[in-house]
């Protein structure tokens, strides 16, 4: 199996848009070249302030950040009961 290209996220032609937030999000759920874009992508919209009560406001944020903590805290549970 071949290793990933490294990503640089901060470098894409791609200009992102404050409206194309939710397609963005739904790329993080892709295949691995569409997860790196999406995030370059949201990334590019936050390093603008004024972007960031959209992204915030986004129900599809919130609920990728909650799986990210559930998952996060669920593998951390299993390394602690193999470490007993």
């Amino acid at each position: 199996m071949n290793e990933p290209q490294p990503f640089d996220t901060t470098e894409t032609d791609e200009l992102a848009n404050i409206n194309d937030v939710d397609e963005y999000l739904e790329m993080l759920y892709e295949d691995l070249p569409e997860k790196q874009r999406g995030t370059a992508l949201l990334l590019q919209l936050a390093r603008n302030p004024d972007n960031l009560d959209e992204i915030f406001q986004n129900g599809k944020f919130y609920y990728l950040i909650e799986l990210e903590i559930v998952g996060n805290a669920a593998a951390i549970d299993t390394l602690l009961l193999l470490s007993r």
